[in-house]
C-alpha cells in the first residue's frame, strides 16, 4: 500500500480499475493511504478528496474555483456516512442545478483518523448535457397518475408515496424524471407478483409520463417446506416400517417451495391447496411441518405437483398447464382411503386412511398423471369405465410415479407404487401396484387398474431398454428424459373423439409416430422403432 503525502493521487503509484459504463473513466482506486486528518468531519474530508482528484476522475471543476457567475455544474455533496470498526464510509451524491442525478454516487473509505484508502465511483463524468428544459413538465401527482396505468396502486397505499425529481442519465445525455417510492398492501385474490404487498420504485419520465423503470425492491426470503421424498419407507430403506411407527427426522427433506404467489398460502401456477379445509397459511413462507401436523399434507401435494409439472415442461412441453388454472387440491377429502382426479372441476382430491394418501408422493404423482393427460388431450378419460384408454391412463400414472423417482428408488423398491400408503390398509401390504409385473394381454381382466399394469410394465421396459438399467447415472437420466418425451408426445396422437374405440394397439402406434417425428428424419422409421415394437410385443401388443 502506497503512503501518500497529500490528497492528490499519483496515478502511477496506485491500483485502478476502469469504470464499467463510462469510457476512459476510473471507477475504483485502491492500494493507497492518504495522511491522517485528525478529527476533521469525515464528510468534509471525503469532499476534499473528490475535489482534489476531479481531473483524474473526470469530474467537473469544483464550484469554489469558478468565476462569480459560473455555468451550472454537476456538484458533489456528502449524503450518508456509515461507521465500521475500520472507520468511516462516506457516500457522495452528485446533483445538477440542485436536482440529484439518479444513481450517480461515490463512496470514500477512510480509517478512524481520516486516512483515505479506497474509493469507488459511479459519478457522471464531465458536465452533463440535458435534453429538456424544466417547463411543461409533469407534477408529482401527474406522474403518480401515469404510474397507475402500469402499477395499480390506487386504494392500496400503506403510506404516502415519496416522489423526488431526478436527472436520469441515458446514453450521453440526461433528462428529468420522477423517482417514486411507494408501499402497497396486498390485493386479493393474488393473481400475479404485482398483487402482493410490496415496496416499489418507479422512474417516470417527467415530460411524457412513460414509466421508464419499475422495480419490486422488497427482499423476499425463500419459502421452504418439509416433505417425504418420496416416502419414509424408501428414504429409510426400512421394509418393516409400520404405518404407526415413529418417523425420525432423517425421513424428511427440507426443500425449497418454488413459484408460490406470495399470499402465504400454498398456491402457485400449477397447484393450489384452496379446497383443503382450514388450509394452512404461513406469511413468512416457512412450511416446516411433520406428519402429525395438518399442514404437512398440503406441503406434500403442492411440492410434488409443482416439481413434476415443472420437470415435464422442461422435457419440451413448455406450454403444459399454461392455459389452465392451478389444480385445486384437497388433501383431506371425504373419500375414505381413495384419491381421484376430477377433470371437469380441475381438481385433485386425496382421501384419508391410516396413512393419508397425500403422505405418499407416488399416490400424488399417479393422480397428477391423469391431470397431465387431460391437459394434453381434453376429455382423455371420457370413456366407459374399464375401457383400454382409461387403463392406459392408470398405467401411465403408475409409470410416471416410478419414472420420476427412478434414481431415488434405484436401490430400493424401484418399481413400487404406494409402498407407504399400502402400509395403512386394513390388511397391510408392501405396495399398491408395481410396474414390473409379467402381465400380458392374455391377463386382461377388464378392470382399468389391473389392466393398467400391462401398460405400465411395457412403458417401464421401454425406459430400461433406453438405458434405464445402465450403471451410468448419465445414461439413466438420458433414458428417463427420452422415455418421458416419447410417451408424452404419443398422447397427442390419441385425440380421437370416440375414446371408447381406442385400444393398446392405438397406443403403440402413437408411440411409433412419436418416435418418428421426434427423430432426425420423419420420412424414415424412428430411431427406436424396433426397440419399441419388441418391448410391446413381449406384452402381446402389436400393430
Amino acid at each position: 500500500m502506497r503512503k501518500l503525502t497529500g490528497l492528490s493521487i499519483p496515478l502511477h503509484r496506485v491500483k485502478t480499475e476502469k469504470h464499467s459504463q463510462y469510457k476512459g473513466v476510473i471507477g475504483v482506486v485502491s492500494d493507497f493511504l492518504t495522511p491522517p486528518a485528525g478529527k476533521v468531519d469525515p464528510r468534509r474530508q471525503a469532499l476534499r478528496f473528490a475535489n482534489a482528484n476531479h481531473e483524474l476522475f473526470k469530474l467537473p471543476e469544483p464550484a469554489m474555483s469558478k468565476s462569480a457567475a459560473p455555468e451550472p455544474v454537476a456538484e458533489i455533496q456528502p449524503e450518508h456516512v456509515a461507521r465500521s470498526p475500520v472507520g468511516y464510509h462516506v457516500q457522495l451524491q452528485q446533483s445538477y442545478e440542485g436536482i440529484p442525478i439518479y444513481g450517480s454516487q461515490a463512496i470514500v473509505h477512510m480509517t478512524k483518523d481520516r486516512s483515505i484508502y479506497f474509493y469507488t465511483s459511479d459519478l457522471y463524468p464531465e458536465a452533463p448535457p440535458v435534453e429538456m428544459g424544466k417547463s411543461g413538465l409533469l407534477t408529482a401527482e401527474q406522474a403518480l397518475e401515469a404510474l397507475a396505468t402500469v402499477l395499480p396502486w390506487k386504494g392500496r397505499l400503506d403510506r404516502e408515496p415519496h416522489a423526488e425529481q431526478v436527472y436520469l442519465p441515458h446514453e450521453d445525455t440526461m433528462h428529468l424524471a420522477w423517482c417514486i417510492d411507494l408501499s402497497l398492501a396486498a390485493q386479493a385474490p393474488i393473481m400475479d407478483g404485482q398483487d402482493r404487498s410490496s415496496d416499489w420504485r418507479a422512474l417516470v419520465d417527467a415530460e411524457s409520463g412513460a414509466v421508464l423503470e419499475l422495480l419490486d425492491v422488497t427482499l423476499y426470503a425463500y419459502s421452504w417446506g418439509r416433505v417425504f421424498y418420496p416416502n419414509p419407507v424408501v428414504e429409510l430403506r426400512q421394509e418393516s416400517l409400520a404405518w404407526d411407527a415413529p418417523i425420525p427426522a432423517s425421513a424428511y427433506r427440507k426443500l425449497r417451495l418454488a413459484r408460490l404467489d406470495g399470499s402465504g398460502f400454498l398456491c402457485g401456477p400449477y397447484a393450489d391447496t384452496a379446497q383443503t379445509p382450514s388450509r394452512v397459511q404461513q406469511t413468512d413462507g416457512q412450511f416446516i411441518f411433520e406428519r402429525s401436523q395438518s399442514g404437512f399434507l398440503e406441503v406434500m401435494a403442492y411440492y410434488h405437483v409443482d416439481q413434476v409439472v415443472a420437470w415435464v415442461r422442461r422435457q419440451g412441453f413448455g406450454d403444459l398447464f399454461s392455459t389452465t388454472p392451478p389444480l385445486s387440491i384437497n388433501v383431506r377429502a371425504p373419500l375414505g382411503d381413495n384419491s381421484k382426479f376430477l377433470p371437469k372441476s380441475w381438481a385433485l382430491q386425496f382421501g384419508a386412511g391410516k396413512v393419508m394418501d397425500a403422505e405418499d408422493a407416488s399416490i400424488i404423482l399417479h393422480e397428477l398423471g391423469h391431470a397431465i393427460q387431460e391437459a394434453q388431450v381434453p376429455d382423455w378419460a371420457t370413456a366407459k369405465r374399464n375401457s383400454p384408454v382409461r387403463a392406459m391412463g392408470e398405467g401411465f400414472g403408475d409409470w410416471l410415479a416410478t419414472l420420476f423417482f427412478a434414481e431415488k428408488r434405484r436401490a430400493f423398491h424401484p418399481t413400487y407404487v404406494g409402498d407407504w400408503d399400502a402400509r395403512g390398509y386394513a390388511t397391510p401390504r408392501t405396495y399398491l401396484r408395481r410396474v414390473d409385473t409379467d402381465k400380458t394381454m392374455a391377463n386382461w381382466k377388464n378392470e382399468e387398474h389391473a389392466d393398467g399394469e400391462i401398460w405400465s410394465a411395457a412403458l417401464w421396459d421401454l425406459y430400461l431398454k433406453l438405458g434405464g438399467d445402465s450403471d451410468s447415472a448419465a445414461t439413466r437420466l438420458q433414458a428417463r428424459g427420452t422415455a418421458a418425451k416419447l410417451v408424452l408426445t404419443s398422447h397427442l396422437y390419441l385425440s380421437d373423439g370416440r375414446r371408447d374405440t381406442l385400444t393398446y394397439a392405438h397406443g403403440l402406434d402413437a408411440l411409433l409416430t412419436a418416435d418418428r417425428f421426434t427423430g432426425p428424419d420423419p420420412t424414415q422409421p424412428g430411431v427406436h422403432e424396433q426397440m419399441i415394437r419388441d418391448v410391446f410385443a413381449k406384452r402381446g401388443i402389436t400393430v
